[in-house]
């Protein structure tokens, strides 16, 4: 589970571990959570965006082979996954199925 840091150089070391891990890693492999930044302009609300700030996230998505699986109104728009009730921020969690075993 990911919940990145707000400043740039935080969610840099993020980014640089998860190349890591994906260099070490054989087969499949699951990663979800909240990056604190945005891969398009879909996905930016209530302040303006710009292309640039998607640059490194971008980078890390191909060097990792990760693919992003959006959602809106708390439905996922593939796979199988259920949205469990708001608790005291704006985040929902979510179990997800793979494999017949809940994640």
């Amino acid at each position: 589970m990911i919940y990145a840091f707000n400043t740039h150089q935080e969610r840099q070391n993020l980014r640089d571990n998860l190349r890591v891990v994906n260099s070490r890693h054989r087969g499949g492999w699951l990663l979800m959570g909240d990056f604190n930044c945005v891969l398009g302009y879909q996905e930016r609300l209530g302040s303006t965006f710009r292309a640039q700030e998607t640059h490194h996230i971008r980078a890390c998505f191909e060097d990792c082979d990760l693919q992003n699986i959006p959602y809106t109104e708390r439905s996922i728009s593939t796979g199988k996954g259920h949205f469990l009730p708001e608790g005291i921020s704006d985040h929902c969690p979510m179990t997800i199925v793979v494999g017949g075993n809940h994640i």
